[in-house]
């Protein structure tokens, strides 16, 4: 105990300070116990107050570690869903037999990322009519960019590079020989250029071929749907692409507004009967009939 009066430290059993001789009675020692235990209850409510505020901090960071988890266990179960969904509509895809008009379908493989090192990528077709157990498909994708004639002359389709160049190089590097079986040989109506007249030669037997411009106004419904975007192979290749929207000029089969050109789709969709020079680069949209097994 200390002296009140001088601040001597004293024994609790002295009842007079030693150092100023002052009496020292039991209502002050019974005050500074008290005093002590005020000082004491006030030390530890402060040390609670700041284990309360500890604890708070821990609950706070564990709930948002615990938010963090969960977003990452949705956000994974969701991707892993998503996989599963294309993976089962893989299985589950459209087969020839009972694709609709419309409808997608993969059918032989061509190089379309331009990375040749993982192989050949499938096509997908779009179907364009269905009958005779067989149906009309043309590729979703441009999958090439070549000349409509390598040379620039007047030409038809019966006599251009890109009719050989179809039936021969894509005809047996795209399918495989039980696909081959299914690709009939067909009769290749040559139809004039109705708006400017423009022979366009002699019918042709083909298995694969290009769209008329009749057939590219009869099976696309407005010229958004026309619109066609090229494969990374075909953009390698030097193929015109529209900025606006990333979609290509395709060619056509049928004679332009002269026998040196030929009809085409430009990237906006529509239908260019005037088309442009033989010798120049456009996309390529191969179609073919295929057989219904």
């Amino acid at each position: 105990m200390v002296c009140p009066n001088c601040g001597t430290q004293i024994s609790n059993e002295v009842s007079f300070c030693p150092n100023c001789g002052r009496r020292v009675d039991v209502g002050e020692k019974t005050e500074r116990k008290i005093g002590e235990k005020n000082t004491d209850f006030k030390k530890m409510a402060e040390e609670a107050q700041a284990e309360n505020i500890k604890l708070k901090k821990q609950i706070k960071t564990i709930a948002i570690v615990a938010i963090v988890l969960a977003l990452a266990a949705v956000v994974f179960f969701m991707v892993k869903n998503m996989k599963s969904d294309k993976e089962e509509g893989s299985d589950d895809s459209i087969s020839i037999e009972n694709a609709s008009v419309g409808d997608y379908i993969e059918f032989g493989a061509y190089e379309q990322d331009n990375d040749s090192s993982n192989g050949k990528e499938p096509i997908e077709w779009r179907v364009l009519d269905k009958k005779d157990n067989r149906v009309l498909v043309i590729s979703k994708y441009a999958l090439d960019c070549k000349k409509y004639n390598m040379q620039d002359k007047y030409i038809t389709w019966e006599d251009c590079t890109l009719r050989e160049w179809l039936n021969e190089e894509f005809f047996g590097e795209a399918f495989s020989s039980s696909e081959i079986e299914r690709i009939p040989t067909v009769n290749i109506s040559a139809e004039d250029n109705s708006e400017f007249g423009t022979e366009a030669g002699n019918d042709t037997e083909d298995k694969i071929f290009l769209l008329s411009v009749d057939e590219a106004e009869k099976y696309f419904e407005s010229d958004k749907d026309r619109r066609c975007k090229p494969t990374d192979y075909a953009v390698m290749k030097e193929v015109t692409v529209e900025n606006e929207n990333g979609c290509c000029w395709w060619w056509l089969r049928s004679p332009g507004y002269e026998q040196d050109e030929a009809a085409g789709v430009p990237g906006f969709g529509y239908v260019h009967a005037d088309g442009a020079y033989v010798h120049r680069l456009h996309a390529v949209r191969p179609a073919m009939w295929i057989e219904l097994e």
